[in-house]
């Protein structure tokens, strides 16, 4: 988780998907976060933070879907990362991707992590 950790919240790059390091480190941490123990871990480690601020609202769509379906799998069944995802102000920027966002994968998996809260 700390080897992602370390890809997610580098923002030297110029671009965000350079080489799909972000999306690979986004599928890792999902794998790893189905788990209710890492999940807990990934939100102590400052990990929900990252990905809330970064890739959210990022351009690329494939990083905004991979970020909503981490949210979804790391919050369900999961009290204790469900109020610390609603503490990050995560909702309303759900709520937006869901209602206005082009990408299809966006919508549904937003979907999925609203659902999971």
């Amino acid at each position: 988780i700390k080897d992602c950790l370390q890809i997610l919240s580098d923002t030297s790059e110029d671009d965000l998907n350079e080489d799909g390091r972000r999306s690979n480190a986004l599928d890792t941490v999902a794998d790893l976060c189905e788990n209710l123990d890492n999940a807990g871990d990934f939100c102590k480690l400052g990990g929900m933070q990252i990905v809330v601020q970064n890739f959210l609202e990022c351009p690329d769509p494939e990083l905004r879907w991979r970020a909503a379906h981490l949210i979804g799998t790391c919050s369900q069944n999961n009290p204790f990362v469900q109020e610390h995802v609603l503490s990050l102000g995560t909702m309303p920027k759900l709520l937006d991707l869901l209602n206005s966002d082009s990408n299809d994968m966006v919508r549904i998996k937003t979907l999925f992590a609203v659902s999971c809260k």
